[in-house]
């Protein structure tokens, strides 16, 4: 009865591979909490042995049709095509377990590393991702101010501004219409480019954008559905919906105002809001190595004695601006 029977020794051979995969969701699940630059760029997976290298390209529109003669051919229109390239680099970070920790303590102490490994991982990554799209030349500055001399608030025109930007360069927009509900209070939003920036600036934007005859700010709790709500979206301002993170590209100015938050040394501190349009930067992990979790047992990386194990993370990608037209960096003083 129940088939044949398999005799013979469970080796890890056996159950090697389901504790593998469990430190694996562990340490991608955390990694998502900490991707809000990341998740926004156009995904082109580089297949393995393609060099460091990576090029993303496209046509360029056509120019307007003309009129025709009787019984003759215009001139051909000669397709263009624009490039962008940018370079791969391998990031990663690993801990040491010592065999007394193992033995002795009672967490389970290769999936907190796991965990932990996934969270440096996504900040790693979103760090380098933001940094590079932060570093675009497309820039609204407030109050027009450098941002060695930056004390301006956001200012309402200046969203404005760039969203009609962004209209007049053909970016295309992330998010669908979302209908308003029969729930009472609820409101459709706008098919919508997306902002990301700092909690400190959404709580600013929802007092500045609380009414106007363009739009009004919409907490995201008054949208009509929650049908691809992103995480840590706040609320949205016409053709733009805000997405908040604790790790949002800020900086110093090189001058003191009373009455706005400072760093120490007296200086203004300044916050940016990246406003993208889709297909504004580029992601390009290599095949099967975009994120990989590894851990080593005390067996193989212990020394002689076996004194301890590692957890690590490593990831081959890279980043790069594809369209400045398509993005706007708004740097701004962040008021107390």
């Amino acid at each position: 009865m129940g088939g044949a029977v398999n005799y013979g020794q469970t080796t890890r051979t056996e159950v090697a591979a389901a504790p593998q995969s469990i430190y694996d969701r562990q340490m991608l699940y955390r990694a998502l909490d900490y991707l809000a630059y990341e998740l926004y760029g156009q995904m082109k997976t580089l297949p393995k042995k393609s060099g460091e290298q990576v090029i993303f390209s496209r046509f360029d529109s056509l120019p307007l049709g003309v009129k025709l003669a009787e019984g003759t051919n215009p001139a051909a229109f000669k397709m263009a095509k624009t490039t962008a390239t940018g370079t791969l680099a391998t990031y990663g970070g690993y801990v040491e377990i010592s065999e007394e920790v193992q033995m002795l303590t009672q967490d389970k102490v290769l999936l907190e590393a796991a965990e932990l490994n996934g969270e440096a991982m996504g900040q790693t990554l979103d760090t380098v991702c933001r940094d590079i799209i932060c570093a675009g030349t497309s820039v609204v500055l407030a109050g027009d101010q450098a941002r060695s001399a930056q004390k301006t608030f956001p200012l309402k025109a200046d969203l404005d501004e760039m969203i009609l930007g962004l209209k007049v360069n053909k970016a295309k927009m992330f998010a669908p219409i979302l209908k308003a509900s029969p729930g009472v209070g609820t409101v459709p939003i706008r098919d919508s480019f997306f902002a990301i920036t700092s909690f400190e600036s959404t709580e600013y934007f929802e007092s500045i954008l609380a009414g106007g005859t363009k739009g009004k700010y919409i907490p995201v709790a008054e949208y009509g559905s929650m049908d691809g709500i992103q995480k840590n979206e706040q609320g949205s301002y016409r053709n733009v919906r805000f997405i908040a993170t604790n790790n949002a590209f800020t900086a110093q100015s090189g001058t003191s105002t009373t009455g706005r938050k400072q760093h120490p040394a007296g200086k203004n501190e300044i916050h940016t809001t990246l406003v993208l349009g889709r297909d504004a930067f580029g992601k390009t992990p290599i095949d099967g190595k975009g994120q990989e979790n590894i851990v080593k047992p005390r067996s193989v990386v212990g020394g002689p004695l076996e004194r301890f194990s590692t957890s690590g993370w490593k990831s081959l990608t890279g980043y790069l601006i594809l369209v400045e037209n398509f993005m706007y960096r708004y740097e701004y003083a962040v008021p107390a």
